[in-house]
């Protein structure tokens, strides 16, 4: 119930390009040896009060250790703290360690009603046991 409730963890296998891809781009703070390839999010743009799917599509040049843990952060203007998700990827569905190239990856989430549009931040890791981070990506999305 825990993942279902605000999010979903599965694989995928097809990736669809949308002009989502654009508006996410690496964090700064960091090298990460797992490279995003794309991030599509469904719809696009979101809206508020409906689910939201985010399909990202990692590339593995390190190890997917067991225990790691996939997070997503959310910043609302002037709210000050972000609201963050975290799944550890190896109890949903994703075979750790994992043999797989490629690492489609889809997260289901709700926004929650609002009556304005706004733009938050969106920010996405992979995380191994150690904290050491794999894969780190950032943007701005308009929320309808």
């Amino acid at each position: 119930m825990k993942q279902h409730f605000i999010f979903v963890i599965t694989l995928f296998t097809t990736i669809l390009t949308t002009n989502a891809i654009l508006q996410f781009k690496p964090c700064n703070d960091g090298y990460y040896p797992n490279p995003i390839n794309n991030v599509i999010i469904m719809p696009d743009p979101p809206i508020f009060g409906q689910f939201v799917n985010l399909y990202i599509n990692v590339t593995q040049n390190a190890p997917i250790e067991d225990g790691v843990k996939a997070d997503l952060s959310i910043i609302y203007p002037n709210l000050g703290i972000p609201i963050t998700f975290v799944i550890d990827i190896c109890n949903s569905g994703l075979q750790c360690p994992n043999p797989d190239k490629i690492i489609p990856v889809t997260i289901k989430f709700f926004l929650a009603s609002r009556d304005t549009p706004l733009t938050i931040n969106f920010t996405f890791r992979i995380v191994n046991p150690g904290d050491n981070i794999l894969t780190c990506v950032t943007g701005y999305v308009d929320i309808q």
